[in-house]
């Protein structure tokens, strides 16, 4: 593989990167990148590259174009505009040398103009959005929508500290074509979601409360295809919901104070919304809220805007932290659980069975946390079900050195749930040890124990100056789109060395990118690796 990168310096307001690129086996590939400043319309850069006939992909072209544009109008406008286009899910990883790069399934399009800084309170941004979904095996129904436009509005006001008004409002007409099923309708049409708050802030060192009332409002209208296709009755065409809701969040402060700083915080969250029925309201865009300790407290059960919960719950929590004399939090442990006085009608797939709908209570949620010195620290995390079984576990340890060694482990399991989330079992390491003179060996591994394999190996070496780096790794990969349990599916492999020149903005560490990623610390022993 040989890249001869040719800067042209055309005007001291623009320029361009043009980059011929062989790979072996596969061919010539065209590089190249533009970027300019406009004096009053913002700046802006265009990058992609070309490779006809891949013999290595069934000898066919690979591609992408990317376009962003950033304008400053004023104090209070601005827009941006951003473009994507890849030619499949494989070209990052087969051709992109930069080992940081993520493929996304959805390659974002989209045009966006925000408010702000002006009345004091109000932001909002109005945007026009699409996807190119990267996966042509992915069903049109399983495609996200796209919102031709979507306006939000946020508006608050008040005393952080006393009563405070808080007004938002989501309108969105989305839209999406199903191709794949001749007689499968997927409805679109417009989404009008508004609501309106009150709270009042009591705060002070000993604890605080915190009441507020809400109404919130869901409208639906379906565009005229949609009402054409699926048949739908004059009835049921649109389709309006208000519901008013009620929460209390309330919380205490204990301390004790001598050899160690003791905290103990007890935490109560109530809400109240009454049932409206939604189940035949269509979903755009929304998906149910993960588990989570500060899930417990809170209102929404629903990521997005397409359902309004009904609710009558009330939440516990409590919270212990000890403190050493300087200020390292020596101990930190959460614990919390549900109650529900009636059951959860309001679903986003009209499922009245699902066992998280119908019982009596959350299953306890614990979270740990400490530092047990200036160097280590672990993290935990425990979630079961309200009938006892683990739903989800976590732990973390990390290590960090004063002489940049560095040292990670994670273990990482949480259980398949319909519509929430998906089986996933996985170990992962990471160290960095110095070795002598400067040389340090280094390496990561992320193993996927539900399909005995290893989504990721990391191994290299690495000398470091102040004027200038070398590194030689191996690395054996999958592609973040890959589906690791066909035994079709094969790892990517690649031995890479890197020559880095420190100072020279264009002479990046695309290891040190790659790394920072990966490896929980790293930015603290690159920073005082060679001091």
């Amino acid at each position: 593989e040989l890249a001869a990168p040719v800067y042209l310096n055309l005007a001291p307001n623009y320029d361009a990167t043009v980059t011929p690129h062989y790979i072996g086996n596969r061919g010539l590939m065209a590089k190249g990148e533009f970027r300019y400043l406009s004096e009053n319309f913002g700046s802006g850069q265009i990058w992609g590259g070309y490779l006809p006939s891949d013999k290595d992909y069934n000898d066919e072209d690979r591609k992408d174009l990317h376009y962003l544009h950033n304008w400053i109008i004023n104090n209070q406008w601005s827009t941006n505009l951003e473009y994507n286009y890849v030619s499949d899910k494989d070209f990052f990883t087969d051709l992109d040398n930069d080992p940081n790069t993520r493929t996304e399934l959805n390659q974002r399009r989209a045009w966006q103009l925000n408010y702000g800084n002006g009345i004091p309170g109000l932001n909002a941004q109005l945007r026009v959005e699409d996807f190119q979904t990267l996966d042509p095996n992915l069903a049109d129904i399983d495609r996200p929508y796209a919102r031709l436009p979507q306006l939000l509005v946020n508006y608050s006001n008040g005393n952080p500290q006393g009563l405070e008004f808080r007004f938002s409002n989501d309108t969105a007409y989305f839209k999406k074509n199903i191709r794949d099923f001749e007689n499968q309708i997927e409805p679109n049409g417009t989404r009008i979601f508004n609501e309106l708050a009150l709270r009042y802030n009591y705060n002070k060192l000993w604890g605080y409360f915190t009441p507020e009332v809400s109404v919130r409002n869901l409208n639906n209208f379906y565009d005229q295809d949609t009402v054409e296709n699926a048949n739908f009755r004059s009835n049921s065409e649109d389709k309006s919901v208000v519901v008013p809701q009620f929460t209390l969040d309330t919380g205490l402060t204990f301390e004790r104070d001598g050899n160690y700083l003791q905290t103990l915080s007890p935490r109560l969250f109530y809400a109240y919304a009454p049932y409206r029925n939604q189940s035949d309201f269509p979903n755009f865009d929304s998906t149910p809220a993960t588990l989570s300790y500060d899930q417990l407290f809170s209102s929404k059960r629903f990521y997005g805007n397409d359902r309004i919960e009904d609710n009558n719950f009330v939440s516990f929590g409590l919270t212990y932290s000890l403190f050493d004399y300087v200020g390292l939090e020596r101990l930190k442990i959460s614990g919390g659980q549900s109650f529900y006085f009636s059951d959860r009608k309001v679903t986003l797939n009209d499922s009245q069975d699902d066992p998280f709908n119908t019982a009596r209570q959350s299953g306890p949620i614990i979270s740990l946390s400490s530092q047990l010195s200036q160097n280590f620290n672990i993290h935990a995390n425990s979630i079961w079900m309200s009938n006892g079984d683990s739903a989800q576990q976590n732990f973390q340890a990390n290590y960090t050195g004063n002489k940049g060694n560095l040292y990670n482990f994670g273990y990482f399991k949480q259980k398949e749930l319909l519509d929430r989330q998906e089986k996933y079992d996985q170990v992962t390491a990471s160290f960095i040890q110095p070795v002598k003179d400067n040389w340090r060996i280094m390496g990561h591994v992320q193993y996927d124990l539900d399909n005995n394999v290893a989504r990721e190996y990391l191994l290299g070496v690495n000398y470091e100056s102040c004027c200038w780096g070398v590194s030689v790794y191996g690395r054996s990969y999958f592609n973040d789109l890959d589906d690791v349990s066909l035994s079709t599916t094969k790892e990517k492999r690649a031995i890479m060395a890197e020559f880095t020149l420190k100072g020279l903005g264009g002479l990046n560490s695309k290891l040190s990118s790659l790394l920072e990623n990966r490896i929980l610390g790293f930015d603290k022993v690159k920073q005082n690796w060679t001091h």
